[in-house]
């Protein structure tokens, strides 16, 4: 096909292709120069299977209307006072807390400097309460509908959950993507692991599925524990038929609490997560390996980052009198002191005075990790190599109770450990155990102590024995759930600041600090956070050992327990 162009008779012009723009700019440049100032500027024209297309030059400014649009809605949908058709679209979190109680007015300025409030209080006439900047009250950013008999009554029958028996969260930093995200643990059924993030700028990313059958995989440790011993419930949480007002799931369990013949919700999944320590890295959250304690197999694994495979930590601990070795059968907590050894508690139920216990792993890091082929087999170990663990001189008692360990946290300087105990009359106690201390939990000195009587809201049992329910910030103050509804917030001299209580009756599961400036709470079915001034207690990581050979490790860790 030939075409004339225009101011150019004699020229033949053959099959067009592309022009790009340097092209463009430069075939210009040269017509201007010829002498050519006479023509109109041509729009550029490509030859087609189909025919010509005209490509249009669009204006390069199109993106600003764009983005000034997208920024308004932001704005007006996240106003707190929006209430029109764009905030229905994406309205802001509901508000579970609004204020802090002072238990000493004396506390004011440390209270101000750890929190957000507003300048004024809401209610001149409430002296003792200061109340959180409009934008930084405790929202609830995650919300499930209760697991089967956890639901009030039947009205949402048709509303699947997601969550089961949230219990502890922990905070990971991922390099690669420049930011972190929580990973929450779900310890109901067979247990799931979640996680929530937020991206670079305002987006947020959400909610998403890290890990399934967080805690029970083989079945081989399940007892009768609501399920048939020896399996795994499904995570399942549809309907497949209804009886009335009641609505049953796949497990053929209700979905209402005034079930009474309804059998309990299993706990098998995950009870605690850590990140595993990484020698001489920025942060203490930087790690590809994650710590999990798994209820349904009953044992305490790492799951490694690069395989997938889980190496078996812990599965067996002495007794009291160390006559004897035994399976886990509960562990709640997991944390890591800054020489890499691993604390762990297991709330054991026995006949014997004597049940929970803070137990350590000598430098846990070092653990050799084990293949992903191996990792199914390693369900049904006894030791960590899978050979029968008849001792492990790696593992020692810190602390025993007759009650149950609700707690555990590191204090500020790494010297201790707060240790949360509930016993059966419904009394809570903070222990300190000073780490040096050759004498266990003969060294452990009481802290401070409450009772449940002293709680305005009275809400059972829910929530006991289940989550971590203690935390540490870098001040070195103590946040513990001490009411079921309320985080209780102490000095560094065992003195209660002051108290945060939920705005509704809901059982607090745990507390813990995040890097992005929150401090979150879970529910059996809520994640709920709250800006603070205050990140959680730093643990530096340049104390980890170097890997050494098993004699000189062994050297070592002798040498350093005799300090």
């Amino acid at each position: 096909m030939r075409r004339r162009r225009g101011g150019d008779s004699g020229a033949t012009a053959t099959a067009a292709r592309p022009v790009n723009g340097a092209e463009s700019s430069l075939r210009g440049q040269t017509s201007r120069q010829s002498g050519d100032r006479h023509q109109p500027p041509q729009p550029t024209v490509t030859d087609g299977a189909d025919g010509e297309e005209v490509r249009r030059n669009y204006d390069d400014h199109a993106w600003l209307a764009i983005f000034i649009t997208a920024l308004l809605y932001f704005i007006v949908t996240r106003s707190g006072k929006s209430r029109g058709v764009l905030s229905s679209l994406s309205r802001p979190y509901d508000v579970a807390a609004t204020k802090i109680t002072l238990h000493d007015k004396s506390n004011e300025e440390m209270m101000r400097a750890t929190f957000y409030f507003a300048k004024s209080l809401k209610n001149q006439n409430e002296t003792d309460s200061l109340y959180f900047e409009n934008r930084r009250r405790m929202e609830v950013i995650i919300s499930s509908p209760f697991d089967s008999h956890e639901g009030e009554d039947c009205k949402s029958q048709n509303q699947v959950p997601f969550f089961s028996r949230l219990a502890s969260t922990t905070y990971v930093h991922d390099e690669d993507l420049g930011r972190g995200y929580l990973l929450i643990a779900d310890v109901g059924r067979s247990g799931r692991i979640w996680r929530w993030e937020e991206g670079g700028g305002p987006i947020t990313i959400g909610r998403s599925l890290h890990q399934e059958r967080s805690g029970c995989r083989s079945g081989l440790w399940v007892e009768n524990n609501g399920v048939a011993a020896g399996s795994c419930p499904e995570n399942l949480f549809g309907r497949t038929q209804s009886q009335g007002d009641v609505s049953i799931n796949h497990e053929g369990h209700g979905t209402c609490r005034n079930l009474a013949a309804q059998p309990p919700i299993p706990l098998l999944g995950s009870a605690s997560l850590a990140v595993e320590l990484t020698r001489n890295a920025e942060k203490s959250s930087i790690g590809k390996n994650l710590i999990v304690a798994e209820w349904g197999e009953r044992r305490i694994v790492r799951v490694e980052g690069e395989t997938g495979a889980r190496t078996p930590l812990v599965t067996m601990v002495p007794t009291a009198d160390f006559k004897s070795w035994r399976r886990l059968r509960r562990p709640n907590h997991v944390a890591f002191s800054p020489f890499g050894d691993l604390f762990f508690t297991d709330n054991a139920p026995s006949s014997n005075v004597t049940s929970s216990m803070v137990y350590r792993l000598k430098e846990a890091v070092h653990v050799a990790p084990i293949s992903a082929q191996r990792s199914r087999e390693a369900h049904g170990w006894h030791g960590t190599t899978g050979k029968e663990q008849s001792v492990n001189e790696d593992i020692d008692i810190l602390f025993q109770t007759g009650g149950d360990i609700e707690g555990m946290a590191l204090s500020a300087d790494h010297s201790g450990l707060f240790i949360l105990v509930t016993d059966h009359f419904s009394k809570r106690t903070i222990y300190y155990l000073q780490l040096s201390s050759e004498d266990g939990a003969e060294g452990a000195t009481l802290f401070y102590s409450s009772h449940r009587s002293s709680c305005s809201t009275n809400l059972g049992d829910q929530g006991s024995q289940v989550g971590s329910k203690l935390v540490v910030d870098e001040n070195g103050l103590i946040y513990f759930v001490d009411c079921p509804n309320e985080v209780a917030i102490l000095s560094v001299n065992g003195t209660k600041v002051a108290s945060l209580q939920l705005d509704e009756k809901a059982a607090l599961t745990s507390v813990g600090f995040g890097e992005d400036g929150y401090i979150y709470t879970t529910t059996s079915n809520q994640l709920m956070r709250l800006r603070s001034r205050i990140g959680g207690a730093k643990l530096p990581t340049n104390l980890v050992p170097p890997f050494l050979k098993k004699r000189d490790d062994k050297n070592r860790r002798d040498k350093r327990d005799k300090q």
